[in-house]
């Protein structure tokens, strides 16, 4: 625990899976028990659930801070590439759901790994820059009817 630090302060939403990536950087190993279980709750109150916004914000947050933490031990592998890819592309499309304008720092974040992003990406992110958020949104759902 002393190596890892804890749970990050920084990230209020998310921290629990944060602290299992930080232990796995700094060499933890975990084995699977078939005596071992969690519980989880999912409460209305929960930061999560009442602002949706500040959830993904926070996966974005985490996929930007993972990534630095790679790239200071060197050249990203493909498998690095690819589960960045899914952080952003997750965080890309709930940001977009909350019309946060977090979600052009999202897509960005996909475009500076790779050409071959999600179509979501290719085809929202264009649109919202050009019309706006809020609009791109209520035009993408309107033609997925």
């Amino acid at each position: 625990m002393g190596r890892i630090g804890g749970f990050r302060a920084d990230l209020p939403v998310i921290q629990d899976a944060r602290f299992f990536f930080d232990a796995a950087y700094h060499g933890a190993r975990f084995a699977r028990s078939e005596h071992l279980g969690a519980k989880y709750r999912v409460l209305p109150q929960s930061l999560s659930r009442r602002n949706p916004g500040r959830f993904w914000e926070d996966v974005l947050k985490n996929g930007i801070q993972i990534e630095a933490l790679w790239r200071a031990r060197g050249e990203l592998s493909s498998q690095q590439i690819s589960g960045l890819l899914a952080i952003y592309n997750n965080s890309a499309r709930g940001l977009f759901s909350a019309e946060s304008l977090g979600y052009f720092q999202a897509v960005d974040r996909q475009y500076a790994l790779t050409n071959a992003v999600p179509l979501h990406s290719r085809i929202a992110a264009p649109l919202a820059r050009l019309v706006s958020l809020p609009r791109a949104r209520q035009m993408l759902a309107w033609v997925g009817r």
